[in-house]
């Protein structure tokens, strides 16, 4: 048996795992999906602007001591790529591996607006301030969604349940900087590339990871909880 750790993306809560946690505990393992702070229905649950990534980190290693989990699988997911190496570096004692999928970590020292880049930041910011929150990204339109994940597979049922459930994720989490020791250096590391995302960031030859494809676009919780699932249990 394994025990999973389900963080998502931005603008997701642990609903978005819904489809990937049953198929995994009909499987035989232990699922804790994750809800991160002022998201979905912990939206109210602080002021966004006092949710940075340091909150974030800290909700997902309470949940770990608070549950006593060990060996555990962290399975993060998009914008969560900032969460996991920092989660590894001050519990890798209670991890057997960290699972990136859709993404990849963000290295000590960077915030995920530094790998946006200054363009992208103001882009973020830009689209909080007119949606009336600058502490607020807010969710993606469908224009948007095309024109930054060209193939993310959302359409139909999918897409209603994404706009039904998604909501807007706080900024200060995307513009604080990582800060590792080497400590989850030891930590073993997967990627699970959506090739809907285009070219993958390593490749399979890469030191040190376990890499894996997945005929999907960038959620593939949603799009594509089968083909997800299966990578999962591949290790």
């Amino acid at each position: 048996m394994t025990t999973f750790v389900l963080v998502p993306g931005a603008w997701l809560g642990a609903w978005a795992w819904d489809d990937v946690a049953q198929r995994l505990r009909a499987a035989g393992h232990d699922v804790h999906a994750v809800t991160l702070p002022g998201l979905a229905e912990r939206a109210d649950e602080a002021p966004a602007a006092s949710i940075d990534l340091s909150v974030h980190v800290d909700d997902v290693l309470a949940l770990l001591h608070r549950l006593d989990l060990r060996d555990a699988t962290l399975v993060v997911h998009s914008y969560a790529g900032v969460v996991g190496p920092m989660v590894a570096d001050r519990a890798p004692e209670r991890l057997a591996r960290v699972v990136y999928l859709a993404t990849r970590p963000v290295p000590d020292g960077m915030a995920l607006f530094d790998l946006l880049g200054a363009e992208g930041e103001q882009a973020v910011r830009g689209l909080a301030v007119a949606a009336g929150d600058p502490d607020l990204f807010p969710v993606m339109s469908d224009e948007l969604l095309d024109l930054y994940y060209p193939h993310h597979g959302l359409t139909g049922d999918v897409l209603a349940r994404f706009r039904r459930h998604a909501t807007p994720h706080p900024i200060g989490t995307e513009a604080e900087k990582v800060k590792l020791s080497s400590a989850g250096d030891q930590v073993p590391k997967t990627m699970i590339w959506c090739t809907g995302d285009g070219p993958a960031p390593i490749t399979p030859a890469t030191p040190g990871w376990t890499y894996r494809e997945l005929a999907a676009g960038h959620w593939p919780m949603l799009t594509a909880p089968d083909l997800l699932t299966e990578a999962l249990l591949a290790g």
